[in-house]
């Protein structure tokens, strides 16, 4: 058995984080786990966030 571990860095606010793990096991039945890691610091989050959210504030 292959071990495959996808990654998928994304930004957003924590309120959000149980509807995301919803939506992505529905869509993804198969992912065995899903998890988020604070990423405060990086800065590319942020800049993604405003070009993908204009006008909203983190």
């Amino acid at each position: 058995m292959r071990n495959r571990e996808a990654l998928l860095t994304v930004l957003i606010r924590p309120a959000d984080e149980r509807t995301v793990i919803d939506l992505v096991a529905q869509r993804f039945p198969d992912i065995p786990r899903i998890q988020f890691d604070v990423a405060e610091d990086d800065p590319s989050l942020r800049v993604q966030w405003a070009q993908e959210h204009p006008g909203i504030e983190l």
